[in-house]
């Protein structure tokens, strides 16, 4: 590895899971102390002239588009992906374990003595429905007993009126996964505009424990809180490995959550 290795960071800093994400590898290059950390500011890595750089010895991103792999396979050094979103993707993994954070979601509306659960998720996103496989494998039951709505992301008026006709066919009251915090936020304007009881009709929890789009909703959202930085600090300690001509040991390190952060949007 170079003396001074160039590291270009892919990532999202608009939600707080990948904020934080990329404070564990800032922190893991701190410690290494010969990472020249160059933040990738284009959304699509297509676009991306940071990374066009003959410098650049290893990437961290967060792969969200097929377009992108190809970009990325084309640079010819190490990279590690830190999103679970597409099914098929050749780079090694380092991300949340997404069947075990919904294995937490199911126990801790269990523990709360609910009796009837729905979950609301992304479509075409793999982390989504891994989650949402957990949440089923830990309620035992069936999908036909836990209804499922998958949004796209065209805008938050439409999916806000693609909920709201949801809700109104579900039986209250419910306790509703939401596959993470943008959706929560969504979900529980819809409650209001349907005049819906957060908590009393429709419980809410989201993923990423993000704190502004949890302290915004109304009532505030309870959210299960990722090992973000712990993420990010493996995936770091991948790239550093495969940079120094190491063979990647694993496709796929999925990381626990930490907790329930529980808000007014379950307590009550």
């Amino acid at each position: 590895m170079n003396p001074k290795a160039r590291v270009a960071v892919c990532i999202g800093r608009n939600g707080r899971h990948f904020r934080e994400v990329f404070r564990g590898v800032i922190a893991f290059g701190r410690a290494v102390g010969n990472w020249n950390l160059v933040h990738c500011r284009a959304e699509n890595v297509r676009r991306a002239d940071e990374l066009d750089d003959a410098r650049t010895g290893g990437v961290i991103c967060s792969v969200g588009r097929v377009a992108e792999l190809r970009a990325l396979n084309d640079l010819g050094v190490p990279v590690v992906n830190v999103a679970n979103t597409l099914d098929d993707c050749p780079f090694p993994l380092v991300a949340n374990d997404d069947a075990a954070i919904g294995r937490l979601a199911a126990e801790h509306f269990l523990a709360n003595g609910h009796k009837r659960f729905a979950f609301v998720g992304l479509a075409g996103r793999r982390f989504s429905r891994e989650r949402r496989s957990g949440f089923l494998s830990r309620l035992r039951v069936s999908p036909q007993r836990c209804p499922e709505l998958d949004v796209m992301e065209p805008s938050n008026a439409l999916i806000e009126s693609e909920l709201g006709a949801w809700l109104g066919r579900l039986d209250l009251p419910v306790a509703v996964m939401a596959c993470n915090d943008y959706v929560a936020a969504i979900l529980s304007q819809a409650c209001r505009d349907l005049s819906l009881a957060v908590p009393g009709d429709v419980a809410i929890l989201g993923v990423d424990n993000d704190d502004i789009e949890c302290e915004l909703a109304q009532p505030p959202l309870s959210s299960i809180e990722p090992a973000s930085q712990r993420i990010g600090q493996e995936a770091a300690k991948l790239l550093h490995s495969l940079m120094s001509g190491g063979p990647a040991p694993f496709q796929r390190r999925l990381i626990p959550p930490l907790r329930v952060v529980e808000r007014t949007s379950i307590q009550g």
